[in-house]
């Protein structure tokens, strides 16, 4: 699941310093929830997907 860190947490995850606020990471779900349950951290918006080639404006020639 891809998070938003609120906060800057000290220490590290896995070797590395944990991102700093505002920063995105994947994590497992499990990690995820109880980061967002501690109020650690919010769940990030994917990325908007590109609209399908049907639904895109047709641009004028």
């Amino acid at each position: 699941m891809r998070i938003r860190m609120r906060v800057t947490l000290p220490g590290s995850r896995n070797g590395a310093p944990w991102p700093a606020k505002g920063a995105t990471l994947d994590v497992p779900d499990d990690e995820a929830e109880q980061l967002i349950r501690y109020g650690a951290a919010d769940p990030a918006e994917p990325p908007p997907a590109d609209p399908p080639a049907s639904k895109r404006r047709k641009t004028e020639e």
